[in-house]
C-alpha cells in the first residue's frame, strides 16, 4: 500500500480497490451503486459500474470486506483485527523480543525474573513466548504432566482467538494437557472454555478459589507465571464484560482501546518446585 495518501494526488492514484476502502472507512455499509457514487465525488475516479463491482467482489472474496443480508458491503471487522494485529505486533516485537532473550538468558542463570509490560497488547506476546519456552525446556520428570492455568478473564480471545488455539494445540503435540480454570461464567470465559476443550484440554467454571481477581496463575512443570493487573486495566476489563452479551458486541474502536490503554502490568516468572507443587495441589481438585 502507497504512504504517501495525504494529497488529492496521491489519492488519485490509488487503485479502485484502496479507494474502496477509503470509502468504506468513512462511511459503512454501502450498496455498489452507492460505492460507485463516491468513488467518483472522493476520488474523481473514472472507472465503470462493473470495474467497481468487480474489484469489491475480489476484496469480499478475499475476506477483506463482508457482504450483508441488503447486499450492502463493509469492511471485515476480522481483517481489520488481523492487519492491526500484524502491524501493532512489528512495533511491539523490538521490546517484547528484547525481553524473551533477556528471560531466556535469567533462566540459564537464576530461577526468577520480573517484567514490566505496558499494555494488554503487549503482555499477550510476550506471555505466549514465556509458554512457548516453558514447553519446550521441561526436565524429562515433568514431559506428560498436566498444567495449570487459571485465568479471570480469557481477554486475549478477543484479539488473538488463532493464536492462543495453536498454542494449546502445540501443548497437546507436547505431551502436556492444559487444566484452565476461570471464575465467571460469562461469554469471554465461555469462549475460552469452549475453545480449550475443542484442542483437547480441560477447562471448568470453579467457585470458591483462592486467587485474587487481579492475578491470573500459570504453572507448567516447575515453572510459574504470575500476572497482575492493575486497577485501570481491571476496571476496563469489567466494563467490558458488564457491557456486552457476547464478541460479535464488541466493536473495534473499544477493543482497541482496550488492548492499548497504557497501563504498569507486572509478570513475575520464577522456578521452583516446591511453589509449583502446592500450586498444582491447589488446583487439581477442580479437574
Amino acid at each position: 500500500m502507497q504512504r504517501d495518501l495525504g494529497t488529492a494526488a496521491a489519492q488519485k492514484k490509488d487503485p479502485v480497490r484502496n479507494q474502496i476502502l477509503r470509502v468504506l472507512a468513512k462511511e459503512h455499509p454501502l450498496s455498489l451503486m452507492n460505492i460507485h457514487r463516491r468513488l467518483a465525488r472522493d476520488f474523481g475516479a473514472r472507472v465503470s459500474f462493473q470495474a467497481t463491482r468487480k474489484a469489491a467482489n475480489a476484496l469480499a472474496e478475499g475476506g477483506v470486506l463482508e457482504r450483508g443480508a441488503k447486499k450492502e458491503y463493509a469492511i471485515s471487522r476480522k481483517w481489520i483485527l488481523d492487519s492491526k494485529k500484524f502491524f501493532d505486533s512489528l512495533v511491539v516485537s523490538y521490546g517484547t523480543k528484547a525481553n524473551a532473550k533477556v528471560f531466556n538468558k535469567l533462566f540459564h542463570d537464576q530461577d526468577y525474573a520480573e517484567y514490566r509490560l505496558n499494555s494488554l497488547f503487549e503482555l499477550d506476546n510476550f506471555w505466549a513466548d514465556m509458554l512457548i519456552y516453558f514447553a519446550d525446556h521441561l526436565s524429562p520428570a515433568e514431559r506428560g504432566e498436566r498444567a495449570y492455568f487459571f485465568n479471570n478473564l480469557g481477554w486475549w480471545f478477543l484479539i488473538n482467538y488463532g493464536s492462543e488455539v495453536s498454542l494449546f494445540e502445540y501443548y497437546r503435540k507436547k505431551g502436556i494437557t492444559g487444566c484452565i480454570a476461570y471464575p465467571e461464567k460469562n461469554f469471554i470465559n465461555m469462549i475460552a472454555v469452549q475453545s480449550y476443550r475443542s484442542t483437547g484440554h480441560k477447562s471448568e467454571i470453579i467457585k470458591d478459589h483462592p486467587f485474587p481477581e487481579s492475578m491470573d496463575l500459570n504453572v507448567v512443570g516447575s515453572n510459574i507465571i504470575q500476572v497482575f493487573y492493575p486497577d485501570n486495566i481491571l476496571g476496563k476489563l469489567k466494563k467490558l464484560v458488564a457491557g456486552h452479551k457476547s464478541a460479535k458486541d464488541v466493536g473495534v474502536k473499544e477493543l482497541n482501546e482496550l488492548i492499548n490503554t497504557k497501563a504498569d502490568i507486572r509478570m513475575v516468572v520464577l522456578k521452583n518446585a516446591e511453589i509449583a507443587k502446592s500450586y498444582k495441589k491447589q488446583m487439581e481438585k477442580y479437574f
